[in-house]
């Protein structure tokens, strides 16, 4: 499941941004958010992108228009937009969310999932860090991270994350995958293979992992290999 690269920032956010505080200067909160909209974005009403018969988005943007400076509801509507392939009216809600709170660290696991859609990578990383730091026990955000060090080659540090991620919650399906993913290249076939039949248990759908199974099963079974012409 690479993740597409492309374009190493969000279109449209302008260069001068606004600084958060605490030990860190979220670069990234970045890129979401400019110093000229500050508090403004939070009650503008957002220009909505999606067919507006649909009643779920309705019902969001009834909840943004009822409570505009309440953050989870930018932050509903910004997943809503993830999950139907809406970049872009993503990125509108999460400026207004950070214009209000920058305290949680889902909201900044969804701006890193907005990033890893538009192929900038290295603000996804930057975002999940943010992310880890403000909960350590937040295990999708230390997979997704792993999950980008593994697609940079950056084994140990994948591995490091990984791990992280399935000491916060041990049945974390695609932890144990990309934790497979690292073991084949590092040539661990056996330890891969144990991953992937983990991950397995997990989410019995998980194609991926039932994918690279047989691709190892065949590999050492020439004799299929032979016997079928594959």
């Amino acid at each position: 499941m690479p993740v597409p690269r492309g374009r190493n920032r969000l279109p449209g956010i302008p260069a001068c941004l606004t600084v958060v505080s605490l030990s860190l200067s979220l670069s990234l909160a970045f890129s979401l958010f400019s110093c000229q909209e500050g508090n403004k974005a939070a009650q503008t009403e957002v220009v909505q992108r999606a067919p507006a018969l649909d009643p779920e988005l309705s019902e969001l943007n009834r909840r943004v228009r009822s409570e505009p400076r309440n953050p989870a509801h930018y932050h509903t509507r910004a997943r809503y937009y993830l999950r139907t392939g809406q970049c872009e009216p993503a990125m509108v809600d999460l400026r207004s969310l950070f214009s209000l709170d920058t305290s949680q660290a889902g909201y900044f696991l969804t701006a890193a999932e907005v990033y890893i859609k538009l192929g900038a990578l290295s603000q996804a990383d930057d975002a999940l860090g943010v992310a880890t730091r403000k909960d350590p026990k937040l295990a999708d955000a230390h997979v997704k991270r792993g999950e980008l060090a593994y697609l940079n080659k950056k084994y140990n540090t994948a591995m490091y994350h990984l791990n992280e991620g399935l000491k916060a919650d041990i049945h974390h399906a695609e932890g144990y995958f990309w934790k497979g993913m690292v073991h084949l290249e590092q040539g661990k076939r056996q330890p891969a293979e144990s991953s992937f039949q983990t991950c397995i248990e997990q989410a019995p759908e998980h194609k991926e992992a039932m994918m690279q199974l047989g691709l190892m099963w065949q590999y050492d079974n020439p004799a299929y290999l032979i016997v079928t012409g594959k």
